[in-house]
C-alpha cells in the first residue's frame, strides 16, 4: 500500500522535524558561547585574587611593623597592655585576612582548572589581557534601543524560540489534518491479485480512501495538546524577548556606569601615586610619615581599576553574546565593529 495524498500532514511534521533541528543548532551555538563566558570571568576571577593576595600581603606586613615596633615600646613603658593587645587583635584580624585571601587564590584556580577540564593542572600566573580596543568601541556603541533592535534580530536564543514556535505550529497543522481522509493505491500481481485466470497479466491495482469515522476522541486530544504546546512556546518567546530588552539595557548602562568609574579609579590612582611619593620623600628626610600606609592605598587602587576593567569586559562579552556574537580573546572583532558601526549609522 502506498499513501497517495494525506492532506500534508506527513509534510507538516517532516517541516516540524527540520524546523526543531535549526532550533537545535541555535541553542547549541548559546551554551557554547555561555561556557566561553565561564571561562572568562573564571579566568579574571584568578586575575582578582591574586591583586587581592597583594593587597593584603602588603598590609598586614604594614601592620606587623606596628606591631613589631609597639612592643619595643611596651617594653621601655610608652604604651600600655591595653594598647598592644590591641594592636596585635589587628594584626590577627589582618592576617585572616590575607590567609583567607591565600585560600582564594587557590580556589579559583580550581574553578579555572575543572571548567578547562585539567583539574589536576592549576594554572600559575596569569596574563592580563589587553583592554585598549574595549575602550574604543564601548564608547562607540550606538543608542540602547538600536542594541535591543539588533538583539532581536540576532539573538541565538531567540531565535531558537521563534524556530520552536514555527515548529509547534506545523504539529498543530499536522494534528488537524488528522480529521481528512489518507488516499492511497494498492497493487497485486500474480497469484496475489485474487483474479489470475480472468485478468491478462495477472495484476490489480486498487485506488481507496482511509477516513475516521470514530476515535474516541483520540484525534481531538492530539489537537489540545499540540495547541496548548504552541501557547505556550509563545508564551516562552514573549517573554525571552522582554528578558532580553531588560538584558541588553542593563548591559548598556553597566558599560557606562564603568567607564565613569574607571574614571573615579584612574583619579584614585594618581592620588595613590602622589601620595607615595611625598611619604616616601618625608621618610627620607626622616620625618614621621604612613609610608606605608601609602603603598597599601596605591595597591588598592590598582585593586580598584583592575576591578572595573575586568567588570566591564564581562558585561562586554554578555552584551555581545546577547546580540549574537561569539566571545573572542580580541574582545573586539572585525564583524563585531562592522555590524555596531551599521546600527550607529541608522541614528
Amino acid at each position: 500500500m502506498k499513501r497517495l495524498y494525506d492532506f500534508g500532514r506527513l509534510d507538516q511534521l517532516q517541516q516540524a522535524s527540520q524546523i526543531q533541528q535549526k532550533a537545535s543548532e541555535q541553542m547549541v551555538w548559546q551554551q557554547r558561547a555561555n561556557y566561553r563566558l565561564q571561562l572568562i570571568k573564571a579566568y579574571f576571577d584568578v586575575l582578582l585574587a591574586d591583586m587581592q593576595y597583594r593587597v593584603l600581603d602588603e598590609q598586614m606586613a604594614v601592620v606587623y611593623v606596628g606591631l613589631d615596633q609597639s612592643k619595643d615600646r611596651h617594653q621601655v613603658g610608652e604604651i600600655s597592655d591595653v594598647d598592644l593587645a590591641k594592636r596585635n587583635y589587628e594584626y590577627q584580624q589582618i592576617l585572616v585576612q590575607r590567609n583567607r585571601a591565600e585560600w582564594a587564590q587557590r580556589q579559583k584556580r580550581m574553578v579555572l582548572a575543572n571548567l578547562l577540564g585539567f583539574p589536576k593542572s592549576l594554572p600559575d600566573q596569569l596574563k592580563l589581557p589587553d583592554f585598549t580596543l574595549l575602550h574604543k568601541a564601548i564608547v562607540q556603541l550606538p543608542e540602547v534601543d538600536q542594541l535591543i533592535q539588533l538583539g532581536l534580530q540576532r539573538s541565538p536564543e531567540l531565535l531558537a524560540l521563534q524556530k520552536q514556535v514555527a515548529a509547534q505550529q506545523a504539529r498543530v497543522a499536522a494534528a488537524k489534518a488528522q480529521k481528512y481522509p489518507e488516499l492511497y493505491a494498492e497493487a497485486w500481481v500474480g497469484a496475489l491479485s485474487g483474479h489470475p485466470d480472468l485478468y491478462e497479466g495477472h495484476w490489480r491495482v486498487d485506488i481507496g480512501l482511509v477516513a475516521p469515522l470514530y476515535d474516541a476522541g483520540l484525534r481531538q486530544g492530539r489537537m489540545d495538546k499540540e495547541s496548548a504546546g504552541l501557547h505556550q512556546a509563545i508564551a516562552q518567546l514573549q517573554a525571552k524577548e522582554q528578558q532580553l530588552r531588560n538584558r541588553i539595557a542593563e548591559r548598556y548602562f553597566q558599560l557606562q556606569v564603568s567607564q565613569a568609574k574607571l574614571k573615579q579609579a584612574q583619579a584614585f590612582g594618581d592620588y595613590a601615586e602622589l601620595y607615595l611619593d611625598l611619604s616616601r620623600g618625608l621618610y627620607e628626610w626622616e620625618e614621621k610619615t604612613d609610608l606605608g600606609d601609602a603603598m597599601v592605598r596605591l595597591s588598592q587602587a590598582d585593586y580598584q581599576r583592575l576591578q572595573t576593567l575586568l567588570q566591564m569586559a564581562l558585561d562586554w562579552t554578555d552584551l555581545m553574546i546577547l546580540l549574537g556574537f561569539e566571545p573572542s580573546p580580541q574582545w573586539v572583532t572585525a564583524e563585531m565593529q562592522q555590524l555596531l558601526q551599521m546600527a550607529l549609522s541608522e541614528k
